[in-house]
């Protein structure tokens, strides 16, 4: 994944475990499980980490979003996305499961 755009995170607590949650200015563009995923950013540590901003509109939406999913309260969600950093093979993917009705 290349993020060529400015970059914020937040952290949510979760039932799964931790989530690292990043979002663009165009909306939410990668959530990680941070204790048990293989591969993460670079960016989500050390002195060139993603500034962490949980205020941010976004992050902050995909937060309470989040919340109310793992509370039962909610079974899709509307939080923007910037798939910008994918791949083009990623980007096509992503496509098609956003394709797919609810």
């Amino acid at each position: 994944m290349k993020f060529n755009h400015p970059v914020l995170q937040a952290r949510v607590p979760s039932p799964l475990g931790d989530i690292a949650i990043a979002a663009t200015s165009r909306g939410l563009t990668g959530l990680w499980f941070t204790d048990n995923q293989r591969y993460l950013p670079s960016e989500l540590t050390g002195p060139s980490a993603w500034r962490h901003d949980p205020a941010y509109p976004v992050l902050q939406q995909a937060r309470e979003q989040l919340g109310e999913y793992f509370a039962g309260q909610r079974s899709h969600f509307e939080v923007p996305l910037d798939l910008r950093c994918g791949t083009t093979f990623q980007q096509s993917v992503w496509q098609a499961l956003l394709d797919i009705p609810q």
